[in-house]
């Protein structure tokens, strides 16, 4: 390809759809990002405030187990 196919010299300035305004702390590295951030910039690992740790579902499940053996035994 020629060089003058592409404009090196043209900038797209593309808009940042974040909302730098509403910050929360990212759950790993305790940084401010934007509420609306699928990563943290920071750490780089995914922020996904609705998602609940893996404990917790373990806690339900052996919790539904016992009481489920304590209705079948009892």
């Amino acid at each position: 390809m020629p060089e003058d196919f592409f404009d090196y010299n043209q900038k797209v300035e593309q808009k940042d759809d974040l909302d730098f305004d509403n910050l929360i702390q990212c759950l790993h590295c305790k940084r401010p990002i934007p509420q609306d951030a699928i990563n943290c910039y920071y750490c780089g690992k995914p922020v996904d405030l609705n998602k609940k740790s893996k404990w917790v579902y373990m806690v339900v499940f052996l919790a539904v187990i016992i009481l489920l053996s304590y209705l079948i035994f009892f």
